[in-house]
This record gives structure tokens, sequence and C-alpha cells, in this order.
């Protein structure tokens, strides 16, 4: 095994820390989330190339002890949330399946239903539908097929 600085046997060396300021390091992770090389980033803020790597590495371990304390609080933030929906309130039993995004494959599937019934119309068509609100082939229809009586026609829908 080999020896530390501190000459103890087995140990792990400490992650440097940079003694730059907080706001030239908030610099650096942004730049290195938008795609620039280490290289690219010690140019544009006046650092060496070597400094990059390490204030990224204490960063990233800040933002994960963050993410532990976030993770910590979810158990005890769900049973709540579960002692809520228990009660039936129904505009947070709304919010949670909107905001948990039950619905989105239905969405999806309505959106793919429509764009198919658009795909075969033309331009002209689909202006009529839009100021219509029917197609031209339900002229004098409910919309369904049914045969609408003169007075219906007459009512704007």
């Amino acid at each position: 095994m080999s020896e530390s600085r501190l000459g103890q046997v087995g140990t792990k060396k400490r992650p440097r820390k940079s003694n730059k300021p907080e706001t030239l390091k908030d610099r650096v992770l942004a730049r290195r989330a938008a795609g620039a090389s280490y290289r690219q980033i010690a140019r544009a803020e006046g650092i060496s190339k070597n400094t990059v790597p390490t204030i990224l590495a204490e960063k990233t371990a800040a933002l994960e002890a963050y993410r532990d304390e976030l993770r910590s609080t979810v158990p005890l933030a769900l049973e709540q949330h579960k002692r809520i929906l228990r009660k039936g309130d129904p505009a947070h039993v709304r919010w949670t399946l909107e905001a948990t995004q039950v619905g989105v494959k239905r969405e999806e599937r309505e959106v793919e239903q429509r764009q198919s019934i658009l795909a075969g119309r033309t331009r002209e068509e689909k202006l009529f539908f839009a100021t219509h609100g029917h197609w031209p082939e339900q002229e004098g229809t409910n919309g369904q097929g049914q045969e609408t009586s003169t007075e219906e026609q007459t009512h704007v829908h």
C-alpha cells in the first residue's frame, strides 16, 4: 500500500478544494453544462485548465449532498400527500393527476388520432371546419351523421 501525504497507510487523499470565488465556480459549472471544454472554460474565465476539474468536482459533490438531502424528504412528503388524498379534496386529486402526468398517454393518443384525421383533409376543408365546427360532408347533420331540423341548422354552433 502506498502512503499518503500525511504518512498514513491506505487512506485516500481528500479532494482538493478551490479557493476561487463562488461566482466564478458557478460560471465554470454553467459553461460546462453548456458543453464547453475544460480548455475553453479556463480561457474564458482566466484560470488554469487544471483548476476546472477541481471546481467541477467540488460543485458536483455539493450538488450531490443537496440531492441526497432532498431525497431523504421524499418518503415524508409522500406520506403527507397520501393523507391529503385520503381526505378526498377534488382540487388536490386533480393537481396530483396533472402533476404526475397520469393522463399523458391518453393525450398523446388523442393528438395522434386528430393528426390522422387532419392528414387526409385539404386546406379548404380544415378552414371550413374551423369556421363551421363540422366537416363539409356533415352539412345538414349534427356531426354524428343524424339529420338536423331546419330550425337547428339556422343556429350557429
